[in-house]
């Protein structure tokens, strides 16, 4: 089956496993209260907007490219790091005040409009619906896994791996909040950002929690990281360059976003290190501003061309996936997902969206 369509057909499939999980699973357990049945709908709705569905994919494929077989019990325990995943979403989008995710209203904005308007403060509650709609997710995330039907021991090592996964996570998103106000910018602190938040927890993360619930041990774990942290910071230089370059239908946001929530990506560090006093100088007023124009945005898009930022970070993003690929291809692992996961890095680089 091409990559393509082996991508298309295991989201068809963590998509009828989510439907299930909310509709039913989930159902069942939490019956105490409609607030609570209220939540579940609501997460459940944004959940299934769309996604690539890559974290759960990446899951299922480290089961099986080091021998796991039992395919249908891991297709449900690679929902914990979709939930997990969705937690995220919906804190960031209150961090970075962002009210549309996948063209839709945030959750947060879900709660504001239909609960907080019938109070005299709907920002807070909506934030405050949104803060506990992640916090919850994230819980059920844990205990997708613990639920699962793999070995005890297997299981507690993949739970300690998800809580380390979400820890970096967090950490990576104090740095990217924290470095948003500082008045210098670094490649350093960019690609700290990367390994933390996109490289551990999209591609490195989700490898090896399956590739434990199959038995793999630290020189394989360590093998799958050789292979994942590079093409993480490539996903993440390709997820930047679409965010200032794509289009809202692409991304599902303003194409502002980046701009005005002051994001620090390589191309805009790459831009201000060659940028003239002059460019410099309109870059750092327009970082963070939130009335950003479409005129204001297409200035810094010339900026980033002009001043080699933007082939700066294709060129790197390029090098970190070539750097995957000929780690997994030295691996020992099943020949269908090692030529899966040389695709899937490929792919990574061409995607337009």
């Amino acid at each position: 089956m091409r990559g393509e369509d082996l991508l298309q057909d295991y989201k068809r499939r963590i998509d009828l496993a989510l439907e299930n999980l909310f509709d039913n699973h989930l159902a069942r357990l939490y019956k105490m209260s409609p607030f609570v049945r209220e939540v579940l709908d609501v997460t459940r709705d944004f959940t299934l907007r769309g996604g690539k569905r890559i974290r759960p994919i990446l899951f299922i494929t480290g089961y099986l490219a080091v021998g796991g077989k039992k395919r249908a019990d891991i297709l449900k325990a690679s929902l914990s790091i979709e939930m997990l995943h969705t937690y995220f979403l919906i804190h960031d989008d209150i961090i970075d005040r962002d009210d549309l995710r996948r063209g839709k209203p945030s959750v947060h904005k879900i709660y504001e409009s239909h609960i907080g308007k019938r109070k005299e403060d709907p920002k807070h509650i909506g934030q405050s619906m949104g803060i506990l709609a992640g916090d919850l997710l994230s819980h059920i995330g844990t205990d997708i896994i613990m639920r699962s039907r793999f070995p005890k021991e297997k299981r507690i090592l993949a739970a300690q791996k998800f809580n380390t996964i979400a820890i970096n996570t967090v950490f990576g998103e104090l740095i990217d909040v924290r470095s948003s106000i500082s008045p210098t910018f670094s490649e350093e602190t960019v690609n700290d950002i990367h390994l933390l938040k996109t490289a551990m927890y999209t591609i490195e993360g989700p490898l090896h929690l399956g590739a434990i619930l199959a038995g793999a041990g630290k020189k394989t774990l360590d093998s799958f990281s050789a292979f994942a942290l590079p093409l993480g910071q490539a996903f993440q230089i390709k997820d930047d360059v679409l965010g200032l370059f794509g289009t809202r239908k692409a991304i599902g946001k303003p194409v502002t976003s980046d701009i005005s929530e002051g994001k620090e990506t390589l191309l805009i560090t790459k831009a201000l290190e060659h940028a003239t006093w002059r460019e410099r100088t309109f870059l750092k007023e327009t970082f963070g501003k939130k009335d950003l124009s479409m005129a204001e945005l297409n200035r810094v898009r010339r900026i980033v061309k002009s001043t080699g930022a933007y082939d700066y970070s294709i060129d790197k993003a390029e090098i970190f996936v070539k750097q995957g690929i000929e780690q997994i291809k030295r691996m020992r692992i099943d020949p269908q997902q090692k030529k899966f996961l040389i695709w899937l890095a490929e792919f990574i680089v061409r995607r337009d969206n």
